[in-house]
Parts: structure tokens; sequence; C-alpha cells
């Protein structure tokens, strides 16, 4: 296996001359093209593999870095082997807030989450397993009818989302509450077997229509917070494709000192101390490693 991980993807960001999506995509559907295009894009960030032309070829070469490839349905879009889980979420505008359907935000990806696939819950076997990994979100800004990405936040979930069982427990309750509430039905059997807040199957005489109920999440852009952090931000995003990376100071420093000194001796990139609230409890404060690319 190479290596790889956000600190190298960050330098490599740092020297590219351009941002420009490659036209290679799995979808056929229009919407879904650009966002294919973006995590391909992230995935070359990730495995210098830009100058590979062919789709096949970049997937073989993903294989050296990534344990987990991501599918279309289940979280998450890739996960370096013994390293880092990523979600890819594209916007055309600047602060937009982050659709997540079905699945809540993130601080971690665990490997009991009832979301992910068998297949990417024992990708790792052979190297002993794994059992939570740090969740980033790459949020990446195209504007309409541009192929060229405009900037990218990246943003470790821990700086942002809250413990996981703040959203279970809110689910929970909601699904009690909406099986309370068709007990009384005429016809429908309520299904005790899914994901979603809840499901009726059999809801006419016949049997041949079911009622899904999905929570659909939405999540705050990042920058509504750590914009006001970065000092002339609005220049920097006017003046080119920067990347904004935000992750927790202990987390900078388990890299290696080879990769930190990457980041620290580039004239490309700034870094900022900071510290901002703890999203599981705001009473605390966390040190965060705010680091800026281009502009």
């Amino acid at each position: 296996m190479c290596n790889t991980n956000v600190l190298k993807a960050i330098y490599k960001y740092s020297r590219l001359g351009n941002f420009e999506m490659d036209d290679i995509y799995s979808s056929s559907n229009r919407i879904n093209r650009v966002g294919d295009q973006l995590e391909y894009f992230v995935k070359d960030l990730f495995c210098d593999t830009f100058d590979t032309p062919k789709k096949d070829d970049k997937e073989r070469e993903y294989a050296n870095y990534f344990s987990w490839d991501g599918n279309k349905n289940n979280p998450p879009d890739f996960m370096i082997a013994q390293g880092d889980s990523f979600e890819v979420k594209k916007l055309t505008s600047t602060y937009g807030q982050i659709q997540l359907n079905s699945s809540y935000p993130h601080q971690k990806l665990y490997s009991d989450d009832s979301r992910i696939t068998n297949d990417c819950r024992d990708c790792e076997s052979s190297r002993g397993g794994w059992e939570e990994k740090d969740l980033v979100y790459v949020i990446g800004r195209v504007p309409r009818g541009s192929k060229e990405v405009d900037f990218i936040w990246l943003v470790y979930g821990d700086c942002w989302a809250a413990p996981r069982d703040v959203y279970e427990r809110l689910a929970s309750k909601v699904s009690d509450k909406i099986n309370e509430g068709v007990t009384d039905l005429d016809h429908g059997e309520l299904s005790e077997d899914t994901n979603e807040l809840g499901r009726i199957n059999r809801v006419d005489p016949l049997g041949r229509t079911l009622l899904r109920m999905r929570g659909m999440w939405i999540m705050k852009h990042p920058a509504s917070y750590y914009k006001d952090k970065v000092p002339e931000y609005n220049n920097i995003i006017d003046g080119g494709s920067p990347l904004i990376s935000v992750i927790r100071k202990s987390k900078f420093e388990s890299f290696s000192n080879n990769d930190r000194e990457l980041l620290e001796n580039s004239d490309e990139i700034q870094i900022f101390d900071i510290d901002a609230p703890d999203p599981g409890n705001p009473a605390n404060r966390i040190d965060i490693k705010l680091i800026v690319t281009g502009g």
C-alpha cells in the first residue's frame, strides 16, 4: 500500500496549477455528473493521479491507497487504508447548506454503522480490521456551468459535528413517536427492520403500496463559523482556488514530522492556531489548526 494522508493532499493542492475537473464520471445523470467529477478530483489529489487519463487506470491506482473506494448508496466515499474516511460534497453556492440526506453529521465513521456495507466493514480485515475512523468532509464549490473547482473546505467531523449519540437519540425519539401514532391503522404493517425513521408495508387493502419515512439531515457549511477566523478571507476566496482545512491540533500533531514540515515550510500555505467551541460541549474549547492554501 502507498502512503497518503490529508497533509500530503493539502501540500499537493497548494502546488496545483490547474483546478479543472476531469471529464471522467460514472453517472449519465447531468445533476450527479459534477458531483462525480469532484469526487474523482479529490481522489486524484490524494493519489497523485491527475495525469492518469483512463478511469480504469485511475481506479487501479486508487487501490494502492484506499481500502474502500465507495459506492453510490452507502457512506463513505472512500477510506485511506488504515487512515481516515472521507465524504465529498459538491455545492454551487458559496456557503450553501450541506445536504446529508438520511445520514446525520458524523464526527467519526464506526464499523457498527448500519448504513455501511459489509464489504466496507471488512475491507481491512487482513490488516487487523477497523472499529472507527476519523471522518473528513470535503466540501467543494463548483459554480453552475463550470468545470473548475472554485475552492474546497476540508473539515474533520470532530471540529464541526456533535457526537453520534446526539443525533441517534433524536432519531430514536422521532421513530418511537411515529410508531406510537400508527398502531391503529386500517391497513398496513409497521416494519421493525429499517434504517429509516419508519416504514409501513401493505398500506392499501391489496398490499400494493408502502410508506417510507426518511430523515433528511442538513448541515450548515463550516464556513458559517470558520471563515471569520481566516485573515482576509474574502480576498483569499476571490484570489484563486484556495483549500481551507480545519483539523484539531492533536490530530495535526499525530502526523509525521516530515508531513507537518511540508506545510510549515511552504510559502503557499498559511497555518493559524485558533480555538473553537467543542461540538460535544460548547462550554469547552478545542485547539484547531486552520490551514489555508492559495488565494
